[in-house]
Parts: structure tokens; C-alpha cells; sequence
């Protein structure tokens, strides 16, 4: 068997894995969706999980980026580091 083939099924076992996982923690109700309504009724809520949960890492990163250079002496405002982590 070529790699190729080797990771395209590892892959899809992979895909069959966490499929498999979703469906039966959905089968036995321990995921509430029910849970989800929040974000609709009140949008102020899905915008701070927005806020928290991808761009905090992203500004963390960006900072950590900016310590790094500095004590390398490089020059670069933060905005402008911020900007190559992906903001």
C-alpha cells in the first residue's frame, strides 16, 4: 500500500470515528441543543463567544509574537504584529 493510500484511510477512519462519536452522543441525549436557542435570543451573547473563543488565541499569539521581537530587537508596533498573526 503507497502512502497515499495509506493516509487517505486513515483519514477517513478518522472522519468514521468522530461521525460515529457525534451520532451516539446525540442517540444517548448528551448533547442538548436545546442550549443553542441563547445565541439566537440574544445575539450580544454569540458576539462575546465570537470575541473569546477565536480572537483571544489570535491576540495572544500576537502579543507573544511581539515579547519575542522585542527581545530580539526588532522594532514593530503591536497593530503591525497583530496584523501578521492573522488579524
Amino acid at each position: 500500500m503507497n502512502p497515499s493510500t495509506k493516509k487517505s484511510l486513515f483519514l477517513v477512519l478518522k472522519l468514521a470515528l468522530a461521525f460515529g462519536l457525534v451520532f451516539w452522543l446525540f442517540k444517548s441525549g448528551k448533547i442538548d441543543l436545546t442550549q443553542v436557542i441563547i445565541f439566537f435570543k440574544s445575539p450580544k451573547m454569540l458576539t462575546l463567544n465570537f470575541l473569546v473563543w477565536f480572537c483571544s488565541p489570535v491576540l495572544l499569539g500576537a502579543w507573544r509574537l511581539h515579547l519575542i521581537l522585542t527581545k530580539l530587537n526588532f522594532s514593530m508596533r503591536f497593530r503591525t504584529t497583530a496584523a501578521y498573526q492573522g488579524i
